[in-house]
């Protein structure tokens, strides 16, 4: 009974930690304007990925972890867009923060991105790109320059606009 109470009391922090950490971002860009560092990530199908493979094209990146609640909504989001976007040259890039691989392939596998899932797993780049709330999205234009970064939930017409934006440079 004891043990019980223990992962229910863990289950509840661990919700309200993600809620809070979802939360505290900030509601309008804060995009820095420079460069972001090269780095490149293991991908789910294998490969090693990152802004850089893409060159001369809008990335837009999508920081979160499968325990997040407002990053489910967030993919869901950009979900809708991606179809067209793709089509427009833009990439997308999922980096998920902080989780083994067996635990984003399971989640991945349920609820399946069309876009890459990149690992990082030991927070390495969210670190690097100080990354402090999930989702955070970020998106870069052509010359891998940081144009648009938001923490907190993205609506799909912010999105768009600041991927028109950086595609305009």
């Amino acid at each position: 009974m004891l043990l019980l109470a223990g992962v229910a009391l863990a289950a509840g922090l661990v919700a309200v930690v993600g809620l809070l950490f979802s939360l505290r971002g900030p509601s309008r860009s804060t995009a820095s304007g420079e460069i972001v560092p090269p780095f490149r990530l293991a991908a789910l199908d294998g490969r090693q990925l990152g802004p850089g493979d893409y060159a001369g094209r809008v990335v837009l990146i999508d920081f979160w972890a499968t325990w997040c609640g407002p990053c489910h909504l967030q993919a869901d989001v950009l979900a809708e867009l991606y179809p067209r976007l793709a089509g427009e040259g833009v990439a997308f890039l999922a980096v998920s923060v902080g989780e083994k691989e067996a635990t984003v392939r399971e989640y991945a596998a349920k609820k399946p991105y069309a876009w890459p899932v990149l690992l990082d797993s030991e927070h390495t780049v969210s670190d690097q790109m100080r990354v402090s709330v999930l989702p955070t999205i970020v998106v870069l234009d052509g010359e891998g320059r940081e144009v648009f970064r938001q923490g907190g939930l993205t609506d799909a017409a912010t999105l768009e606009r600041a991927i028109r934006q950086a595609a305009r440079g």
